[in-house]
Protein backbone atom coordinates (compact mmCIF):
# COMPACT_ATOMS: atom_id res chain seq x y z
CA UNK A 1 0.00 0.00 0.00
CA UNK A 2 1.26 3.74 -1.00
CA UNK A 3 2.31 5.71 1.91
CA UNK A 4 0.22 9.15 1.09
CA UNK A 5 1.75 12.32 2.58
CA UNK A 6 -0.25 14.60 3.68
CA UNK A 7 -0.02 18.38 2.92
CA UNK A 8 -1.43 21.30 4.59
CA UNK A 9 -1.80 24.48 3.98
CA UNK A 10 -0.11 26.99 5.65
CA UNK A 11 -3.19 28.66 6.88
CA UNK A 12 -4.24 24.67 7.89
CA UNK A 13 -0.73 24.37 9.45
CA UNK A 14 -2.03 27.77 11.73
CA UNK A 15 0.84 29.95 10.38
CA UNK A 16 0.59 32.93 8.04
CA UNK A 17 0.18 32.27 4.15
CA UNK A 18 2.88 34.35 2.82
CA UNK A 19 0.86 36.97 1.51
CA UNK A 20 -0.46 37.68 4.81
CA UNK A 21 2.99 38.09 6.26
CA UNK A 22 4.43 40.43 3.09
CA UNK A 23 1.26 42.54 3.34
CA UNK A 24 1.60 42.45 7.74
CA UNK A 25 5.41 44.02 6.41
CA UNK A 26 3.50 46.57 4.31
CA UNK A 27 1.17 47.55 6.78
CA UNK A 28 3.99 48.27 9.85
CA UNK A 29 6.33 50.09 6.82
CA UNK A 30 3.26 52.76 5.85
CA UNK A 31 2.05 52.87 9.63
CA UNK A 32 5.75 53.99 10.60
CA UNK A 33 6.05 56.49 7.01
CA UNK A 34 2.55 57.85 8.44
CA UNK A 35 3.75 58.98 11.77
CA UNK A 36 7.09 60.11 10.27
CA UNK A 37 5.37 62.14 7.74
CA UNK A 38 2.89 63.21 10.87
CA UNK A 39 6.06 64.41 12.62
CA UNK A 40 6.93 66.45 9.55
CA UNK A 41 2.92 68.02 8.97
CA UNK A 42 3.58 68.98 12.43
CA UNK A 43 6.62 70.66 11.97
CA UNK A 44 5.75 72.25 8.98
CA UNK A 45 2.94 73.64 10.61
CA UNK A 46 4.81 75.19 13.46
CA UNK A 47 6.85 76.82 10.54
CA UNK A 48 4.43 78.52 8.92
CA UNK A 49 2.97 80.43 11.68
CA UNK A 50 6.52 81.49 12.57
CA UNK A 51 7.18 82.65 9.00
CA UNK A 52 3.46 84.66 9.38
CA UNK A 53 4.69 86.36 12.11
CA UNK A 54 8.19 87.51 11.00
CA UNK A 55 6.39 88.59 7.48
CA UNK A 56 3.92 90.55 9.46
CA UNK A 57 6.49 91.83 11.51
CA UNK A 58 8.64 92.83 8.47
CA UNK A 59 5.23 94.46 6.83
CA UNK A 60 4.99 97.29 9.80
CA UNK A 61 8.36 97.73 9.90
CA UNK A 62 7.80 98.43 5.85
CA UNK A 63 5.01 100.77 6.43
CA UNK A 64 6.83 102.43 9.42
CA UNK A 65 9.65 102.94 7.07
CA UNK A 66 7.60 104.37 3.83
CA UNK A 67 5.27 106.70 6.65
CA UNK A 68 8.75 108.51 7.09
Amino acid sequence: MAQHSMMFTARERGQPTDAETRLRKQVVRLKELREKDKAELEQLRADVQGLVRVVNQLSLENISCVKR
